[in-house]
């Protein structure tokens, strides 16, 4: 069945494809956190900017992405460190 999906599909959507199948196994088999994959698909929720660090190189990475990288290492405990290992 597999190969007949493929053969319907543009090339360049066939990795898409691949990754929603191995992302919708992952979450069958309770490997994918839903809020990490929340995150991934919305983006990070609203963070207090009072508990924000300061981005240290706005060339290098946008407020967007630094308050990104900030939301991630205050909820979920495998992104930890993240802020730090960016510095």
């Amino acid at each position: 069945m597999f190969t007949n999906v493929s053969r319907g599909l543009f090339e360049e959507h066939k990795l898409i494809f691949s990754f929603l199948i191995a992302t919708s196994i992952e979450k069958y088999d309770g490997q994918l956190d839903n809020a990490l994959w929340s995150v991934f698909l919305r983006g990070a929720a609203i963070i207090d900017p009072n508990n924000v660090r300061t981005n240290p190189d706005t060339k290098l990475m946008t407020q967007l992405n630094w308050d990104l990288a900030q939301y991630l290492t205050q909820q979920f405990e495998s992104f930890k460190e993240l802020d730090s290992n960016i510095e």
